[in-house]
């Protein structure tokens, strides 16, 4: 049975044109990209622009972020549109590469009637984004990247920047206190890759949770990214003898990790970040290793909510295949622009960067606000449970 409950944490982060690349870019309207059908043509759209992974390592993350937003937009269009005008979408592909990436957001800038565009999916390619986002004066929304700094650094904010996701502090700040305050434990080993950002800021802020509500981190060891890992690297974390083993990795990775640990003998319970909210980590880990697993997300089924409810049927529909995590923050990434263009009244960049600060939007989990001031999110949580590689809500936090 599916256990929901609510309690109170507060999370709220502090934190032209292209010439020779062919296969980099593909132009789709919301209803040309999509299989649910179409409206009849308009006058004058509203144009958003889609900076996404739909081929290269991350292609899985971006396919669903992408399709989560032509289903906000489908539905949005359905309904009537915005301001009297359909959303159209311009979604091209980065390819899972930072100058890409940058050629992208060059090219939706270059047409002159894009209103915002949303992504990208990586700390990386989204700053890459984010500069050319300045310069043109474009709105642009992540609705995956975690790096608390892609908004703002040393209390400087990026005035078209914005985040719908939680930041990397965030999440391993969740983990760290759900560790200590509800599983008891005192000792824990962290898996992770020093290369990668995200990664590394959650090592770094799970660690400094853990520690100051008392707790050990008896074993931090490096990931060697994306291969086998070592009898050394098992050995090591065995012989800590931690309570718990935390692994800010992607999917890939930390199926990896959590097969050799398991296939080592280590039993405990193991944490992880939202990456981990694919269908795709089993094949990694094996449904029996996935078992006394908990990981952050913002996505959870449940009677208690029915708008998730809803989003996974039209999304099967659409789609033949199941919405997940990534599909939801891509859905919610659109509703916060449909409602910041609404908010505005118009389809001015300017006017809608305006209106995205201090926005509030009904979510799927509940209310996601967007901080006026430096840009960053706040929004409810969920933490699941797998069984036998099947994920299942464990806990709620609210704002």
């Amino acid at each position: 049975m599916t256990v929901l409950l609510a309690s109170r944490l507060r999370i709220c982060v502090g934190w032209g044109l292209i010439a020779g690349l062919a296969g980099v870019l593909a132009v789709f309207s919301s209803a040309q990209a999509s299989p649910l059908g179409a409206a009849g043509p308009t006058v004058n759209p509203i144009w958003i622009g889609g900076n996404f992974d739909l081929t290269g390592r991350f292609a899985y993350y971006g396919e669903m972020v992408a399709d989560g937003v032509k289903l906000a937009f489908k539905e949005t269009n359905d309904a009537g549109g915005v301001l009297g005008r359909k959303i159209e979408l311009v979604l091209l592909d980065n390819a899972s590469d930072k100058a890409k990436t940058v050629v992208v957001m060059k090219s939706l800038a270059a047409r002159g009637n894009v209103s915002a565009v949303l992504g990208c999916l990586t700390a990386a390619n989204t700053a890459a984004a984010y500069v050319i986002a300045e310069q043109s004066r474009l709105p642009l929304i992540t609705p995956t990247a975690v790096s608390y700094r892609l908004t703002g650094d040393d209390g400087k904010v990026n005035s078209y920047a914005f985040m719908t996701c939680l930041a990397d502090p965030s999440q391993a700040n969740v983990m760290a206190r759900f560790a200590i305050e509800e599983m008891g434990v005192k000792a824990a080993a962290i898996v992770f890759d020093n290369r990668v950002s995200m990664s590394r800021n959650m090592a770094a802020g799970f660690e400094k949770v853990f520690t100051q509500a008392g707790g050990t981190i008896v074993a931090k060891e490096q990931s060697n990214s994306g291969g086998e890992f070592s009898q050394e690297f098992l050995s090591q974390v065995r012989n800590a003898n931690p309570e718990v083993v935390f692994i800010p990795l992607h999917y890939r990775e930390s199926g990896q990790a959590i097969r050799c640990l398991r296939e080592g003998g280590i039993r405990v319970p193991i944490l992880g970040p939202d990456t981990w909210d694919s269908a795709r980590i089993v094949a990694y880990a094996g449904e029996e290793a996935l078992n006394d697993v908990y990981y952050f997300s913002l996505y959870a089924k449940s009677e208690k909510l029915p708008r998730i409810g809803r989003l996974e049927d039209d999304f099967a529909r659409a789609y033949k295949r199941q919405a997940d995590g990534y599909a939801a923050m891509g859905y919610e990434a659109a509703l916060v622009l449909i409602a910041a263009i609404r908010k505005a009244g118009s389809a001015d960049p300017d006017n809608i960067r305006t209106a995205l600060e201090g926005i509030e939007v009904e979510g799927l989990l509940g209310p996601i606000r967007i901080d006026a001031n430096d840009h960053s999110v706040t929004k409810a949580v969920v933490i699941k449970r797998m069984i036998e590689g099947q994920p299942l809500a464990y806990r709620m936090y609210k704002p």
